[in-house]
């Protein structure tokens, strides 16, 4: 028994060293009360959009064959949040996105498809490899813009 524990023990200890590659998702809104956190709540929910993380960061890897997670940018948490207190429609800062709750709630369509874009290009600023912060922005930028496209959800052309 002694032979077996040993072993067991070193590849324990092997595995702790190694990275992790397991993605946590969450969702929130912190603008319930207002005219977009309450569409939101409404009309997309946070169910739905923990669905789009788990589905968008899985499309992604598929779409830069990136299935073994070796191959991935080691990302190991990606929250999703409402608020209304941002600028723009969206950003993303280390996998922390957030979408604005006013955009939301002057939206005029699918909010639920608007949302679902939007969050399929922060999840690519998020997940794709950026020659650790070498990568031109513009680069960076066109690569989200194109997994959204490919994904299905083209942005709104704004007059």
């Amino acid at each position: 028994m002694k032979t077996f524990t040993l072993p067991l023990a070193a590849l324990v200890a092997i595995s702790a060293l190694a990275p992790s590659y397991a993605v946590i998702y969450s969702a929130s809104n912190s603008a319930i009360g207002t005219p977009g956190g309450d569409r939101f709540q409404h009309q997309v929910g946070l169910d739905y959009a923990l669905d789009v993380l788990e589905k968008g960061s899985s499309s992604f890897w598929y779409a830069f064959a990136q299935q073994n997670e070796t191959d991935r940018k080691n990302v190991t948490e990606i929250t999703v949040t409402i608020t209304q207190s941002m600028i723009g429609i969206s950003d993303n800062v280390n996998g922390d996105i957030r979408v604005n709750s006013k955009y939301i709630g002057n939206f005029s369509g699918d909010v639920k498809e608007e949302f679902t874009g939007i969050v399929y290009y922060e999840l690519a600023r998020a997940l794709q490899w950026d020659g650790q912060g070498q990568a031109p922005a513009g680069l960076l930028t066109g690569v989200a813009d194109f997994f959204r496209l490919k994904a299905g959800y083209a942005p709104r052309i704004r007059s």
